[in-house]
């Protein structure tokens, strides 16, 4: 494979990441609209360590570092 190929495989995955975190934004800003309605806390500890070893874990199992 060439590197301008490599690189344009590169740049395809980096504006699919980022078309991905907007998307996540999006949702959480949802959560937060959601959460204020309900007269809910915004902030889940629970949750955020749920998520946090999760995501580690998934890291793992792909060979990346958590």
């Amino acid at each position: 494979m060439e590197l301008e190929e490599i690189r344009k495989k590169i740049d395809d995955i980096d504006n699919q990441i980022i078309s991905l975190l907007a998307r996540r934004i999006s949702f959480a800003k949802d959560i937060v609209e959601y959460k204020q309605k309900h007269n809910k806390d915004i902030f889940d500890s629970g949750r955020i360590d749920e998520i946090l070893k999760e995501r580690q874990q998934a890291a793992k199992e792909l060979g990346l570092e958590p």
